[in-house]
């Protein structure tokens, strides 16, 4: 589960948000770049025995492109605010 402060969520750019097993991944980098305060609360999941059709093969790519990318726009934004500095 996600709780969210309403003003954070006006902040974040939903549609660019990944819709998939990412999502948590690409909502946490994006919180960041916002810079959201964010708060983990550990639950128990409880799956009563049932299989998983996760297939891990299927996910690490996507999941990988997701951190790349966001890396990517930190150091993107990060270049840019070094430039802007140095223009002033």
């Amino acid at each position: 589960y996600t709780a969210i402060w309403v003003d954070v969520l006006a902040r974040l750019p939903l549609h660019l948000l990944y819709p998939r097993y990412g999502f948590p991944n690409d909502l946490l980098i994006r919180l960041h770049e916002i810079s959201a305060r964010v708060c983990h609360v550990p639950i128990s999941p409880i799956y009563q025995g049932e299989p998983s059709f996760l297939k891990i093969h299927q996910v690490v790519f996507p999941i990988m492109l997701i951190l790349m990318k966001g890396l990517f726009r930190k150091k993107w934004k990060s270049k840019a605010l070094l430039n802007d500095s140095k223009n002033t």
